[in-house]
């Protein structure tokens, strides 16, 4: 039951944001005449995942340089020039709290002398 309420209140939340995000944008490019190319209200129609992968990673690198003086890097296999149409903030949400967790779980699963080894994160693109 808890599993279920968690998930639909997760759903929920997400597609009410990416509703709001889109309609905000829209409405932001009209009154505005604000154009972005490859923008449809808030979703990018060229979204690279290796890109934000390593915005998103940067952000937690930082944070573990500041809280536990030191970071693993970050490696990008795959084909890096992928690119689809989906909403950014999603991907940052979702990848922002992967990487959090994993940079946390190395720090406590290696001591202070320790080399981390690397996050490697694998892009595959479909047709």
């Amino acid at each position: 039951y808890i599993d279920r309420f968690i998930n639909n209140f997760i759903y929920q939340r997400l597609s009410r944001r990416t509703m709001a995000s889109f309609h905000q944008a829209l409405h932001v490019a009209y009154h505005q005449r604000h154009n972005r190319e490859h923008w449809i209200g808030c979703f990018d129609q060229q979204c690279s995942p290796a890109q934000v992968a390593q915005q998103c990673f940067s952000v937690v690198s930082d944070i573990a340089l500041s809280f536990y003086g030191r970071s693993p890097k970050l490696t990008l296999l795959g084909d890096q020039k992928a690119c689809f149409t989906y909403h950014p903030i999603i991907l940052e949400n979702v990848l922002y709290e992967i990487f959090k967790n994993t940079v946390r779980a190395l720090h406590e699963s290696h001591d202070s002398d320790e080399q981390l080894p690397n996050v490697t994160v694998k892009i595959c693109a479909g047709e």
